[in-house]
């Protein structure tokens, strides 16, 4: 047995375990949002061709225990999907109601807000091919954001893409966000990294 992995007093196998920890964390929220994820609903968002028409709901900004829905956020988004040529949006004037679920593990956010979004989906005559919903996780004044996250459904019910970024991960740790609209500028590289499609 290699007991000197575990020896306290050797620095250096503890800096090892400490990455191998963040990359265990990582690896179980990457995982989080491709459990949440249709195959199915997943391969057929891929291979689309041309702009795709989404209902965009009012961005989720949790503050410890609070969550605003923020409208001016939503629309700024939805700015930003046309000027891309990405999708034709349109704004909901409805929230998604959902308690802020501020001390719970990513996993179970990328879970819980997946199941939400569905929901919210099944209840509604979605006149769209998708439904987006983004949720920006802050400390409860508001200056160091958390994680951003976002979901994307479609009529059916189905997540056909997902994604989350926190301190792990590049665009993340380039903005540095401290509030919502840093988030926000998270969220728009999350899209950028990963639905415009890239020239060969």
């Amino acid at each position: 047995m290699c007991t000197g992995i575990y020896n306290p007093d050797f620095q250096g196998n503890r800096n090892v375990l400490s990455v191998l920890t963040l990359l265990m964390l990582f690896l179980l929220a990457a995982a989080g949002c491709d459990r949440v994820v249709s195959e199915q609903a997943q391969s057929r968002f891929r291979a689309r061709s041309g702009p795709f028409s989404v209902t965009v709901f009012p961005v989720q900004v949790t503050t410890g225990s609070q969550v605003d829905h923020d409208k001016a956020l939503a629309k700024r988004f939805s700015e930003f999907l046309r000027s891309s040529q990405l999708a034709v949006p349109r704004l909901s004037s409805r929230s998604i109601k959902k308690p802020p679920f501020f001390s719970i593990s990513e996993t179970k956010r990328i879970r819980l807000n997946a199941r939400y979004l569905i929901r919210t989906v099944d209840a509604m005559d979605l006149d769209t091919d998708y439904a987006f919903m983004a949720e920006i996780v802050c400390n409860p004044n508001e200056t160091r954001v958390l994680g951003v996250y976002f979901f994307l459904s479609d009529r059916f019910g189905r997540i056909a893409s997902a994604r989350m970024a926190n301190t792990h991960h590049r665009e993340f740790r380039r903005i540095h966000p401290e509030n919502r609209n840093d988030g926000f500028r998270v969220l728009r590289e999350m899209i950028r990294e990963g639905w415009i499609q890239k020239k060969p």
